[in-house]
């Protein structure tokens, strides 16, 4: 209903304890459903509320082991790892380029980033939405370190902050220098895929357009890389490393099938 959720970023299922975990991003509250006692979302299958981080601001998740990898505002670092509890164990995850804003929401819409933890939980990966950092991360005496990374070129999105009353409001703006990075992340037992637009804002419905999908092995290395006519928006690999599904970005969009 209207008031029950405004914008969910994330939702997960645990086939070991039965149940459906829901982020809602603007209320900041995870809320985790038993799906055994239905499959409505209400007071009968909620299990807990968790307010989420009231001293940051946190924007997506994505599952680890037990806990949980954030990306969002952290002060010097881009990400934060968490316990099942949501308190932060740690932060990490500098970045690489222009740091003129850094701890700001400005230099957050920025330097958006898509997340991604593999499924036997081996690699966490992050990739720039407007900047091409690309970046790798192991689990070494219960923390995330950078294990390789590649970066070449800042966001030239424009922000501004506006005052309203007590408050203020941030927003970005795409220019003709804006460029689209990287769009999606998925990997398989052996490999880490991702795709990369490299498109201008502008010219992304253009004819003519490509995309690139790298295939990296855990270690962070470059292994392969296919060019791909017109852009997809979203990938999916077979656990073979055989088959690419994908879909197209289009009005009418297509599902795709490439042998890789």
């Amino acid at each position: 209903g209207p008031n029950e959720f405004i914008r969910i970023v994330a939702l997960y299922q645990n086939t070991e304890n039965k149940t459906i975990s829901i982020y809602d991003n603007l209320k900041q509250i995870f809320s985790i459903y038993d799906y055994t006692r239905g499959w409505e979302f209400n007071d009968k299958t909620l299990i807990d509320n968790i307010k989420v981080l009231p001293q940051n601001k946190m924007y997506s998740l994505v599952p680890y082991k037990d806990q949980f990898v954030v990306n969002g505002i952290f002060g010097h670092q881009m990400f934060a790892l968490l316990k099942p509890d949501f308190s932060i164990m740690g932060t990490f995850g500098r970045y690489p380029g222009d740091a003129s804003l850094l701890g700001s929401y400005e230099f957050y819409l920025k330097n958006q980033t898509i997340i991604h933890t593999s499924e036997d939980d081996r690699c966490f990966v992050a990739a720039g939405f407007y900047n091409d950092w690309l970046s790798f991360y192991h689990e070494k005496a219960g923390k995330l370190v950078l294990q390789k990374e590649y970066f070449s070129y800042d966001s030239e999105l424009s922000t501004m902050t506006m005052a309203t009353g007590n408050a203020t409001q941030s927003t970005c703006v795409e220019t003709d220098k804006t460029i689209r990075a990287y769009r999606d992340i998925c990997s398989t037992g052996n490999y880490i895929y991702v795709l990369y637009w490299g498109v201008p804002a502008l010219q992304m419905y253009n004819d003519g357009n490509e995309c690139y999908v790298f295939k990296f092995n855990y270690e962070g290395e470059l292994c392969k890389s296919y060019v791909i006519d017109g852009l997809l928006s979203t990938i999916a690999v077979d656990g073979n490393d055989e088959i690419m599904y994908a879909v197209t970005l289009a009005d009418n969009p297509q599902l795709m099938r490439y042998d890789i």
